[in-house]
This record gives structure tokens, sequence and C-alpha cells, in this order.
């Protein structure tokens, strides 16, 4: 009996620590429909980019989804604008690093001061190529392949990436081909992202919904989200902790904290699933 009610007290509190629930789903304005990375600037404005094809604008919106300022930058190309983060005295790191057919070699981090972006109307970044470590280039466009990249945040002093492996599983040899990449930013290199390490995530389908769409560190800890939930990097070889399980299918495409309890998520439009969407959503309770 003494043991039954150990176990049950123990379900409850797994249950109730990491317990997901969406408080609020906001409809962003459509000139965020392709929204692909967003970040929490000063505590009170959400700073937010769309993907790919798009404008070369910053959006500053609030946390319920107005858009209150935006900065064109000038002398900048939007080619797979596919994250962002906020480092250092207000610094935006935006990657310019989608690499969808494999055959990319400009892939690029821009960098820009928040502050004066948020005064001004245009504003020049500056640009810096990258390259990852074990990724080499290609001509050809292939579909399979494992040197994408949609995830870049801030922790210890430099930028963080973790790549999007796109191998389909009929070509994989085994389940580690298969698995994401973390990198780091080497500070004395500048533009070379090394390998740190892969990481294990237990449950690979073959498909999209196992990609890793962006990534966020807080409290030291990393974190990450694919359009079928929200994972927490573990290290060490252990397998990666899944903490939400989403249970609506829609494109998500972007990870902020807010604190340890909540967190923001934004999904691009899809003709079919809908959006665009800011979803604020409380995944552990106090």
């Amino acid at each position: 009996m003494i043991r039954e009610l150990l176990t049950i007290t123990l379900l409850f509190f797994f249950l109730s620590s990491y317990a997901q629930r969406i408080t609020q789903r906001i409809k962003l304005d459509r000139r965020l429909s392709e929204i692909s990375g967003i970040d929490i600037w000063q505590d009170t404005l959400v700073v937010a980019v769309n993907d790919g094809g798009n404008l070369t604008v910053v959006y500053f919106l609030t946390f319920e989804g107005k858009i209150v300022h935006e900065v064109y930058l000038k002398n900048a190309r939007n080619k797979d604008w596919e994250d962002l983060t906020i480092g250092k005295n207000d610094t935006l790191y935006i990657g310019d690093f989608g690499n969808n057919l494999g055959n990319r070699k400009d892939r690029a981090i821009y960098k820009l001061d928040l502050k004066e972006g948020f005064k001004k109307d245009t504003l020049v970044p500056f640009r810096m190529g990258i390259s990852f470590e074990g990724q080499p280039y290609q001509k050809e466009k292939v579909k399979s392949h494992p040197y994408d990249c949609e995830s870049i945040f801030w922790r210890e002093d430099t930028l963080w990436m973790i790549s999007k492996n796109r191998i389909s599983k009929k070509e994989a040899k085994g389940l580690k081909t298969r698995q994401p990449i973390l990198y780091a930013l080497d500070r004395v290199k500048g533009g070379k992202a090394i390998v740190m390490d892969t990481l294990n995530i237990k449950r690979i389908r073959k498909g999209f919904k196992d990609q890793v769409t962006s990534a966020d560190a807080f409290n030291s800890k990393i974190f990450f989200i694919t359009y079928d939930g929200m994972y927490e990097y573990k290290g060490s070889g252990e397998d990666e902790e899944q903490l939400i399980n989403f249970k609506k299918l829609t494109q998500k495409e972007a990870l902020v904290f807010i604190n340890k309890y909540k967190c923001l998520v934004a999904a691009e439009y899809n003709r079919i699933l809908g959006g665009p969407y800011l979803y604020r959503i409380e995944w552990r309770t106090k």
C-alpha cells in the first residue's frame, strides 16, 4: 500500500511539474507569415524575423503580438534567415544559414545593435560569414543530407547552433546518423562553428516532425523544439528529455523562454495548419 501511494505521489509530481498548458494563442500580423526566429528584449518586447525570401526586416512586437516598430536592414540579404538570438549589450544575431538542399557555401550571421534598430527605420548590419566543422561543400542539390541548420542561441558568451538533420530513414546507417549536431562558434577563429556534441533524440521517425527548428538557453540549460515537442538537452550521451508533446500540429519555428515556467513558441503560416501564431506556453507549474 505504501509503495502504491509513493508511486501515485511521484507520478502526480511529475505530471504537475511538466504539464503543458497553452495559456494564450495569438494570431499574428500577416507581415509575420513566415516567422522563423524570436527573442525577448528588455523584458517587454519580442524581436522577430521572417524566413528566407522575405524582406530584410526586424520586427518589434508586444507580448500580445502587436507590431510597434520595424527596421529595414540595408545591404543585407534574406536568403534563408532561420533563427535569431540576443547576446551581450543588446546585440542581435540573425542566422542566415538555412541549407535545405545541402549546397550552400555563403552562410552567414548578421549582427546589429537593437537600441539603434529601435530608433531607426533603416540600419546597415555587420555580416560575418560562417562555416560548420565537418560539413563539406557539395555542388549537387540533394534532399537527404545532415547539413541544414535552423537554430541559434546565446550561451556562455558565445553563439551555439543545432543542425537540422535531413537524412531520410531509408538512407541512414543506424539511428545515430539521423541525430542533430550541437555546435558552438569558435571565439578565436570567429566564423567557425565547432562540433560540441551529437544529440540523442530517442524517437526519431521518418519525416519532418522530429527535425530541430529552434533552440534557446535558459539558466545554462539548452532547450530545443521540433514540430512534435520541446526537449531539454541532457548531454553526456544521455537521451534528450521530451518536456512537451505538442498536441496540435502547426509549423512551429521559433522558441524563447520567458522564465523557468513559461516560454513563447511561434508558428509560421501554413494554408492547411493555419497561423501565423504566437503561443504562450506554461510548460512547468510552480
